[in-house]
């Protein structure tokens, strides 16, 4: 049996359908790897780490039809190293072999394994607006990487009559953004988030994006061009996180996003050993940020802000958390507004009010 195909059209389904596979034996002796179904005129791609299910339909020129397992490991390492742009491959009972104009190379397959399948769809598929895709992109660094909760390694989404909200959070801060209502869906559910990274990065260069709640199995599908992704929704809880956003302050400082960046930057050279504490001191005339004292050559960077109303105040932040929500939020100006030196504080973007960031102080004695 010969397929003949694109090399890069190859290279780049695996390349993608290898961030859904698993190390873990799916069954007896398949791991690592993806089930490829050949129908003629047609190679579809499936992997899965039994949360997340991804699937291509791949464009080839044959005859055949088989359904065979190979690792894609190895293949993915090999094709970038091959010059020809079209490239066959021919299968056996028990290997794929690649031939080109110069060489012939072999990889191990099973033939017609037990393969857990994507789920089916038996609801309808709902466009989505790139704006929520876009949105998304912009808070999911806020998300936990601390794998024992589950629910906050996610990201909250919540599709109303009214709007679409889109949260996630690690305890330590919290990213909102708010959209217009998507006319036929009204639910609520986790994702995880690297889940989600995976798919906006697989769907970026898409002009249309569906999606489906299966709530009777808690899953969710995306389809976007050829292929089809399906996660499992996250079980549990998310916290009340409209308790967290501050609805008053008693400060509002207007700083440039890139000087913040760049202070950020230069005082976290000696933060990170210190905690990661960055002092903040916000008045009129100046923003001072310093390292703690009990360092033995505290660090200082004065900045003079765009625009400032209301009381001095001293706070002390991870100076990391400030910095990763500058590099999301890529704005000309971060208006910070702040209560006392415990209470959360709120970051928004002067052009962009859908937005919302919420950072927790730091308890330190050099506060006192």
């Amino acid at each position: 049996m010969t397929i003949s195909l694109e090399k890069d059209t190859l290279l780049s389904a695996l390349q993608a359908s290898s961030r859904f596979s698993t190390s873990h034996a799916l069954t007896t002796g398949l791991s690592n790897g993806c089930l490829c179904v050949l129908d003629r005129s047609t190679l579809t791609i499936h992997t899965t780490n039994l949360n997340d299910f991804y699937r291509t339909t791949l464009d080839v020129t044959s005859e055949d039809k088989v359904t065979f397992y190979v690792e894609n490991r190895k293949l993915i390492e090999f094709l970038p190293l091959i010059s020809d742009r079209k490239i066959d491959l021919f299968i056996t009972d028990t290997h794929l072999s690649i031939k080109t104009s110069d060489s012939s190379s072999s990889f191990p397959i099973v033939l017609n394994p037990e393969f857990p399948p994507i789920p089916s769809l038996d609801v309808p598929l709902v466009s989505l607006p790139q704006e929520i895709f876009t949105h998304m992109k912009k808070i999911l660094y806020s998300s936990s990487k601390d794998e024992s909760k589950p629910v906050l390694n996610g990201i909250y989404c919540s599709f109303t009559e009214k709007n679409v909200v889109c949260v996630t959070t690690d305890g330590f801060r919290l990213s909102i953004t708010q959209m217009a209502p998507v006319e036929g869906l009204l639910c609520s559910f986790i994702l995880s988030a690297r889940f989600c990274s995976e798919m906006l990065s697989l769907s970026k260069e898409e002009k249309s994006v569906s999606m489906a709640l299966d709530d009777q199995r808690n899953m969710v599908w995306f389809s976007f061009g050829r292929t089809t992704l399906v996660t499992r929704i996250i079980d549990g809880q998310f916290p009340p996180y409209e308790k967290v956003v501050p609805d008053n302050h008693t400060t509002r400082i207007v700083l440039s996003s890139a000087e913040l960046e760049q202070d950020m930057k230069r005082i976290g050279i000696f933060a990170r050993d210190l905690s990661n504490i960055v002092i903040c001191t916000f008045s009129k005339d100046e923003a001072t940020f310093t390292t703690k004292k009990s360092s033995n050559n505290p660090s200082t960077i004065s900045r003079r802000p765009i625009s400032f109303e209301g009381t001095d105040v001293k706070i002390a932040f991870n100076y990391r958390f400030i910095l990763e929500y500058l590099t999301a939020i890529p704005d000309e100006e971060v208006s910070i507004l702040l209560g006392t030196s415990l209470s959360p504080v709120l970051f928004l973007s002067p052009k962009d009010s859908s937005l919302k960031h919420v950072i927790m102080p730091l308890r330190t004695e050099d506060l006192d």
